[in-house]
Parts: structure tokens; C-alpha cells; sequence
């Protein structure tokens, strides 16, 4: 296994994650965390199609996005034109090429798409069922936990403990891997921008219980960047800088607590490992 770099779950893409958690484990119940718009989506989206890559079926739930906001912007990241802007700027030749050819090689991916909003935890459960059922998915992407509905009259706290508690079900029942994208309140103003820690789900009671994994995504202060380019003697423009995220294993059943440096590509809705986008100096 040691060719795989210790791969024994389904990959995640990332080679630096792959190491930590030995890629997603079946039955393992995963929660991606971060702020209101720092990739929480993208980063589950690139998660999906390397997994479709690989040839291991793939469920998403999105609450968030409809089916064809999500085909857009996987198109945009397997093609890298920026089709959102394909209004504005318009594509050349090659450029459609490459929207042609990435719309052609994703409609063979095992990717499927459930985006019906309003949902709560028994109903995302017996459509999982069926998709596990029908279409085999080995991973569940439920983007977010926050906007599945709750059930009758509970404290919107019990409701999130019930809705982690389904989820992980889902995965010890169906035996896969699930991912739950979990939105991270803001810091009060004024209190020094930290690095998420496992209190910040503790809002939500079972959440860190819950999980297998837990993996926040961290835009770090200017002082931790400049620390961790000067580590990796990576030569950086100052508009990749401000894009360098910090993925932190912060719970890791499987091994280590880590974190991993990704470049975040937001206008080609995806994220790249650094050195293979800017390489050493």
C-alpha cells in the first residue's frame, strides 16, 4: 500500500490529506467546516470529482446550489476556463475545446445529484437509501448541515444533534462515507482572526462527538503565510498569497492532527496543491 502513499479509502484528491487520513474510510462520518465563503463548497465539489474520477459513485446533496450550479462550476474546474465569466469574456476556440471536452468527460463521472431544499434528516436518509440502493454511491456529500430542516419542536441545538446523529448513521449503516459541509459561526468583532478550533462546533453539542474526521478550512493572518513560505521557499505573487488556505485535520480518528497549504482558485472553483500550481523558487 505504500505505493498509494498509504491509500486504503477512497482518495481525496490531495495527496497531502491522502497521507493523513489514508483517503475517506467507508463508514467514517466526515465534517467539513470553515466560515461563510471560504471554499467549504468547492473544496467538498473537488472531493466529489476526484472521487468520480476514480470511479467510486458519488452522492451530493446540495441545499445550497441547484444541479446545474454545480455541473457549471465543475466544468469550470475540469476545463479551468472560468465558465461563469463565459458572458463576459468571451471563450476562444480552445477554450471551448476545453469546456467541450470536460462537459463530455463529466458526464461519465458516477456523480449524483439530489437538490431538492427543505429536506430533513429521515427524508435525506431514505433518498441516500435509494441512491445507495440504485447508483451504489460510496460517498455522501451533504452540503450543508445547517440547512437540512429539523424535526417538530426541538431546540434548533437538539435538531443539529439529531440531523449529525442521522448522518452518521448513514454512513455506520450504509457503510460509506459520508461529508457533512458545517457552516463556522464568525468570530465576535474585534477578537484576533484564530485558527478554527473544535469549540467552535461545539455550538452544534454532538458534532465533534460525532465525526471520524473533522477538517476546517483556514485563510491564515499574513504572519502565518509569510512563516510558511518561508519554511517551503515557495516564490509567491502577492494575489496567490492572499490565496493560500490552510486545510487543519483538527480531529482525526484514523492518525495524525495535521494541516496541509492549498492555493484556493476561486474563479475555477477549485483548489490546487501549491507546488503544482506555482513551483519552488
Amino acid at each position: 500500500s505504500n505505493l498509494t502513499g498509504g491509500l486504503i479509502g477512497i482518495t481525496t484528491g490531495f495527496p497531502g490529506l491522502n497521507q493523513v487520513t489514508g483517503g475517506w474510510q467507508r463508514g467514517d462520518y466526515i465534517i467539513l467546516a470553515a466560515k461563510t465563503s471560504e471554499g467549504k463548497t468547492t473544496l467538498s465539489m473537488n472531493f466529489a470529482l476526484e472521487a468520480a474520477r476514480k470511479g467510486h459513485p458519488v452522492g451530493i446533496c446540495s441545499f445550497e446550489m441547484t444541479a446545474q450550479k454545480i455541473a457549471e462550476r465543475a466544468i469550470a474546474s475540469e476545463s479551468c476556463f472560468p465558465v461563469t465569466n463565459a458572458h463576459q469574456q468571451k471563450p476562444s476556440h480552445e477554450d471551448w475545446a476545453s469546456i467541450q471536452a470536460a462537459t463530455n468527460k463529466l458526464y461519465s463521472f458516477p456523480i449524483f445529484i439530489d437538490d431538492v431544499a427543505g429536506l430533513n434528516i429521515i427524508e435525506i436518509t431514505s433518498r441516500t437509501r435509494k441512491m445507495f440502493k440504485e447508483k451504489h454511491i460510496e460517498l455522501l456529500i451533504v452540503d450543508y448541515l445547517q440547512l437540512i430542516s429539523g424535526l417538530g419542536e426541538q431546540s434548533r441545538h437538539l435538531q443539529i444533534e439529531t440531523i449529525s446523529r442521522g448522518l452518521k448513521n448513514i454512513a455506520q449503516n450504509l457503510n460509506i462515507a459520508v461529508i457533512a459541509i458545517s457552516q463556522l459561526s464568525r468570530p465576535e468583532r474585534g477578537s484576533e482572526s484564530k485558527r478554527p478550533a473544535l469549540f467552535a462546533l461545539k455550538e452544534s453539542g454532538s458534532l465533534e462527538n460525532d465525526a471520524d474526521i473533522v477538517i476546517f478550512i483556514h485563510d491564515p493572518t499574513e504572519k502565518e503565510k509569510d512563516a510558511y513560505l518561508d519554511t517551503v521557499k515557495y516564490h509567491v505573487t502577492e494575489q496567490e498569497k492572499q490565496r493560500i488556505r490552510e486545510i487543519i485535520v483538527a480531529k482525526n480518528r484514523q492518525g495524525a492532527k495535521t494541516s496541509i497549504h492549498l492555493l484556493w482558485r476561486p474563479e475555477l472553483y477549485k483548489f490546487g496543491e501549491i507546488c503544482t500550481v506555482i513551483g519552488k523558487e
